[in-house]
């Protein structure tokens, strides 16, 4: 989970009296006192720090292994070394091409091709909706067995940087080539698309008869219903919604998907959260308004968080739960992370038309049904040079005040313990039959 702060200097107006004042004061620390007074109120870490800060800039430099010369270390360079040496994973650094970017992709702008595979492996671990790699067929668990780069010679693809590197040999209107293995579909298939700027959608609605997805028009994305995918599997009676992310458009796009489900007449509800890794606190209490009942009551907790600088309750001041929905049931993974299972641990503290009976989980490689366990939030700080850093701030409970699955995650047993694939979605059409 995420929360943005901005730190903007106010202005305020000044009259020249106290401007004179506060510039005498200035000039008098500086020349009098200066010195002393820096030591007398800094923590002796930070002079150290300090120190060793002003000795590398005047004196450091850094062997480059890739041009073979030494080159004299940056302002980012410091930042990147404390971020990766010192703070924790989910802390970062970004300069500013790469925040203006992060601001971007928190409204929903997105740029590339529109998919990622794990670090380690060839899988495709997800692809955004609405992206070139959405549009073209491209799937989550989608193996990717060669690419190449505008007909290019393939290459075998093992792990992320054989395919990061081939993309970075191509230009701008590259065309990507993937040869994909798709279990229980096909094998050997081809996709080819190239890398463009695109609106992401993150909620995609199935029935037993109809699909609701978002496409991009020339106002944005659009709702666009047909029949060309369906969900056989699901009863009459049940709707099926993916939700990818809790950023951009997430939250109205869910309520379109929902306005969908209620025209249908749909009253039973599986919600897949499976894949899902969070995103911002905003977003979870707005998507957190459609599907917690709570008796119509306004201002319901949705998670609470503790930090250094106190406690913060995050929170609906309005219901928009849709009435016609009787009973939700969740699909999680070890994907399923922070935002996502804070959602889950909402909808349980208020136990209507959702309890742990209907929170099915797939097992993960070690054959636990567990959730990926991430229980604080970090908050973003843009810098007055341009970039931002990501920090760890908070420690995030469930509304009840008690409970943070922070290394812990969520766990389902016994029939709720599904494996991988079709087995979840069974499982909940089961459990709300």
């Amino acid at each position: 989970m995420e929360n943005n702060i901005k730190n903007r200097p106010q202005k305020k107006k000044k009259t020249k009296l106290i401007v004179s004042l506060i510039t005498v004061l200035v000039v008098l620390v500086s020349f009098v006192g200066g010195y002393f007074f820096r030591y007398l109120i800094e923590k002796k870490e930070v002079t150290v720090t300090s120190d060793l800060v002003r000795i590398i800039e005047n004196f450091g430099y850094v062997f480059d292994p890739k041009t073979g010369e030494m080159r004299e270390l940056t302002e980012s360079d410091y930042a990147d070394a404390l971020v990766n040496g010192l703070l924790d994973e989910y802390s970062a650094y970004y300069d500013e091409q790469e925040y203006k970017a992060l601001q971007q992709k928190s409204k929903g702008n997105y740029s590339g091709y529109g998919f990622s595979i794990y670090t380690e492996s060839n899988i495709i671990y997800g692809v955004t909706g609405n992206s070139p790699a959405e549009l073209v067929g491209l799937k989550a668990g989608d193996k990717i067995i060669s690419a190449n780069i505008d007909g290019g010679e393939p290459i075998t693809i093992i792990k992320a940087t054989d395919l990061t590197s081939l993309i970075a040999t191509g230009t701008e209107n590259s065309v990507l080539n993937l040869t994909v293995d798709r279990d229980g579909e096909f094998s050997g298939k081809s996709f080819s698309f190239s890398a463009y700027d695109f609106t992401a959608s993150y909620v995609s609605y199935y029935d037993s008869e109809m699909r609701f997805v978002f496409r991009a028009d020339n106002d944005g994305l659009k709702g666009v219903s047909d029949s060309s995918e369906r969900m056989s599997v699901l009863s009459a009676n049940v709707a099926y919604i993916k939700l990818d992310h809790f950023e951009g458009g997430a939250a109205s796009q869910l309520k379109k998907a929902l306005d969908f489900m209620k025209e249908r007449g749909r009253t039973k509800l599986i919600l897949d959260l499976r894949g899902n890794g969070g995103g911002y606190m905003d977003v979870l209490t707005e998507v957190a308004s459609c599907l917690i009942y709570n008796n119509g009551e306004k201002n319901t907790a949705v998670a609470l968080t503790e930090s250094k600088t106190g406690s913060e309750t995050y929170s609906f001041k309005k219901s928009n739960f849709y009435e016609n929905i009787e009973e939700i049931a969740v699909l999680a993974n070890s994907d399923t992370a922070s935002a996502s299972e804070c959602l889950i641990g909402a909808m349980l503290t208020y136990g209507d038309r959702f309890s742990k009976d209907n929170l099915i989980i797939e097992k993960n490689a070690d054959g636990v049904a567990r959730t990926y366990g991430k229980g604080i939030m970090q908050t973003t700080y843009w810098l007055l040079k341009g970039g931002a850093f990501k920090l760890t701030t908070a420690r995030v409970l469930w509304p009840d005040k008690t409970t943070c699955i922070h290394g812990v995650g969520i766990i389902a047993e016994g029939a709720n313990a599904t494996e991988k694939g079709n087995s979840a979605i069974l499982r909940a059409v089961e459990v709300l039959s």
